[in-house]
C-alpha cells in the first residue's frame, strides 16, 4: 500500500509525502504524482521519504526517471529520508546515493541550499 500527498502552498515549491512500499505495484502512483509536480515547473520539489518502509526496483527507476526530469527542467529535486532507512539502504545499493541533495527534514530541505548527505 502506499500513500502520496501533494503540498503545494507556495508556487514555487512543492512538497510530496510518501507513506508505504514502493514497489513495481505503487511506483506508477510516485511517478504520476511526481511528473504532475514537475509539469507545474516549481522551483524546488521535495519528496519526503521518510515514511517509506520499501523501496524496490521500480521506486528506484521513477526516481532516476523525476532526477532527469527535474534537471531538463531547471528544477531542484531534493529528498528527505532518514539515516539507516530502507530508502537510504536501496539509494546505497544502487549507487544513487550522491545523485540527489538528501536531507533528514522536510524543514532542511526548505530552508537550505547545502545537502546534509551527498557522499557515497
Amino acid at each position: 500500500m502506499l500513500s502520496v500527498g501533494v503540498d503545494q502552498s507556495a508556487e514555487d515549491l512543492v512538497v510530496i509525502t510518501v507513506a508505504g512500499e514502493i514497489d513495481s505495484v505503487t511506483a506508477p502512483k510516485l511517478s504520476a504524482s511526481l511528473h504532475r509536480a514537475l509539469k507545474c515547473r516549481p522551483a524546488v520539489l521535495i519528496l519526503d521519504l521518510t515514511a517509506v518502509s520499501f523501496l524496490g526496483v521500480a521506486g528506484l527507476h521513477v526516481l532516476g526517471c523525476a532526477l532527469e526530469r527535474s534537471r531538463t527542467l531547471s528544477v531542484i529535486l531534493n529528498v528527505v529520508h532518514d539515516e539507516g532507512s530502507a530508502v537510504q539502504s536501496a539509494l546505497r545499493a544502487a549507487a544513487m546515493t550522491g545523485d540527489f541533495p538528501t536531507f533528514r527534514t522536510v524543514t532542511q530541505a526548505r530552508t537550505s541550499s547545502a545537502p546534509v548527505t551527498t557522499a557515497r
